[in-house]
Formats: structure tokens, sequence, C-alpha cells
């Protein structure tokens, strides 16, 4: 099997379903080895797949706002593969409602599951990724993140801090050849948005929304958004660290 990441180590967080099963996918098709997790036990489904498909790819069952659960999953993969080259920080919840009504809980989960979960990630595959002689990490963020949104604060402020996090951090690890960017997706086609979609008034609005204002018309696809996932793993984005991919339509 050989493509655009052959032989490349790769740890993905959020990959039961979504962009996260379609960026793992995809990943296994150009030769990467998949070392997955998720709290999630479809991802398990994922894993399989690839292995049914010829690829090489794991499961472990992994809270991602646990640090002993993150350092687990980047340690053995490693550990498994000899090294690691690309971390992909995916995993993400969604959860929306009226900054007066939000529960603390909720709003707390929020920020550790996409933001805090970025920070361990980083933790624990920097050692990795220096000793490899550098690589790649790519965080999700959002759309929302770049330019917020109504009874969304805070998924945007989680979003936000990983923009903000993926910065600082690429800066911080430029000098040892790990490169660090942001990808941000627009409206992309999964139940993961239904919390938003049901926000907002239901289908009908929400497909209005997108009509009027996304440029091209639609909602991504998860392979749409994968694609943009693997440039930036990849050695095709070599020189660029500290920056953000909006996948969106056009809207930013």
């Amino acid at each position: 099997m050989s493509g655009r990441l052959a032989g490349k180590r790769v740890v993905l967080t959020g990959a039961a379903a979504n962009i996260g099963r379609a960026t793992a996918l995809l990943f296994a098709r150009e030769g990467a080895r998949v070392a997955i997790g998720d709290v999630d036990e479809r991802a398990a489904e994922t894993a399989e797949a690839i292995r049914g498909a010829g690829g090489e790819a794991t499961f472990t069952r992994t809270d991602v706002s646990v640090a002993g659960d993150v350092q687990a999953l980047v340690d053995g993969a490693a550990a498994r593969w000899g090294g690691l080259d690309v971390l992909v920080c995916n995993a993400g919840r969604l959860r929306t409602g009226a900054v007066t009504e939000l529960p603390l809980d909720e709003w707390e989960r929020i920020l550790a599951v996409n933001a805090r979960s970025c920070f361990l990630g980083a933790r624990f595959a920097v050692p990795h990724l220096r000793r490899a002689g550098g690589g790649s990490i790519v965080n999700t963020s959002s759309q929302v993140g770049l330019h917020g949104a109504p009874g969304a604060t805070a998924y945007a402020a989680s979003k936000g801090a990983i923009v903000a996090f993926s910065k600082a951090l690429a800066l911080e690890l430029a000098a040892d050849g790990i490169r660090v960017n942001a990808i941000c997706p627009g409206w992309v086609d999964t139940p993961f948005n239904d919390p938003a979609i049901e926000m907002l008034g239901g289908r009908e609005a929400h497909a209005e929304l997108v009509r009027s204002t996304i440029p091209l018309g639609r909602q991504a696809t998860p392979e749409e958004i994968a694609e943009g996932m693997l440039f930036l793993a990849s050695d095709a984005s070599s020189y660029m660290t500290g920056q953000v991919l909006p996948i969106d339509g056009g809207v930013t």
C-alpha cells in the first residue's frame, strides 16, 4: 500500500463516525497506520473496516478529556509502531443553549472534550514526534470558532481556543520540525450537527440558512473535510504551520 501518507504512523481521535471516520478511512487508503481513540465503541468498526480493506488500524477506548486515557492511546501507538508521525485531534462535542440556560457542567464538558483534548494530545505526542525528527499535528476547530454563533457559546469558545492553541503551539514546536495547523469545517452533513439544527428550528429552517448564507449553496460531505485533513497531515503542506484552514463553502 502506498500513497500520500505511506508508512506514516497516525493517532486520530474521534473516528466513530462523521468527519473522523472519513478521515481514518482516507488516511489508511493513503498508506497510514492509524491508531483510533474514541469513547464511542463504534470506532472499533472503523478500525475493522480499515483492516478489512488491507490496512493497519487499532482501536483504543479513549476519553479524550482524561490524561491517562490519552497517554495510553499515544504511547501505545508509538510502542506498537516504533514511533509517531502524525496526531489528529478530532474528537468533539456539540450542545446548544442560551448562556443563561446552558448547564455549567455542559460548558465544562464541551471545553474538556474539544479544547483540553488538544492540549493532552500534544502533551503526550510531542516527545514521540521529536524523536521521529518532526511531524504534523492537526486540530479540528470550526468556522464557529472564527466568528461565533448565537446559542453556541460553549462550542464557539472551545473551537476558538483550539485556533489560538494551534497558533501558539506551532511557534513553540517549529524548531523541532513539528507543524501544527487547525482545520475549520463549516456546515457538514452529519448527525453531529443535530443539536444546532434543532436550535435553528428544524431541518427546513436549517436548509434555508444553508441556501442563504453559504456561497456554494450546500453543506460539505465528511469526505470533503477529510481531504483537508490529509493535506495538513501530509508533506503536501510541508511549509505550512500555525495556519487555519476553513473548509466552509465560502462563508469565511
